[in-house]
């Protein structure tokens, strides 16, 4: 995970096995055999290790930062509640619509790649009950 957090955007986007190492899900992957898969087992493991829950939070937060997304940490309302988790548009999104959030082939039309990996980091945050996470 370390080395991951070091990447810069353009090793992210070239990458294509990263995601199912840092955010693994309960289903095999079609492009990476040798991805982990979250067992019951392990999902159990992590919701009990706060080191393993902080990892993926801080995978989520870079892959965010990636997607030029920011997330902001809830904060205490003004009737001392918590507020919502908030995940939007950072300074420099504008600068990773064409890689991230843009659509392939002619005119924009057609997937990217990077809409599946957002489909597994939601996957993974809500196996790990990060559905906080997830929502935002």
């Amino acid at each position: 995970l370390e080395e991951v957090l070091r990447w810069d955007w353009a090793r992210m986007e070239r990458c294509h096995d990263y995601v199912q190492w840092i955010f693994p899900t309960d289903e095999a992957s079609k492009f990476n055999k040798r991805a982990p898969l979250l067992t019951r087992q392990l999902q159990a493991l992590i919701l009990a290790d706060p080191i393993a829950m902080n990892a993926i939070r801080r995978a989520l937060t870079k892959f965010c930062d990636f997607l030029g997304l920011e997330l902001l940490q809830p904060q205490l309302n003004d009737d001392g509640a918590m507020g919502p988790l908030i995940i939007r548009p950072a300074c420099h999104f504008e600068e990773r619509v064409s890689d991230c959030w843009r659509g392939g082939g002619p005119q924009g039309r057609g997937g990217n790649h990077n809409w599946l990996r957002i489909s597994r980091v939601l996957h993974c945050l809500r196996l790990v009950s990060l559905n906080d996470e997830a929502a935002a």
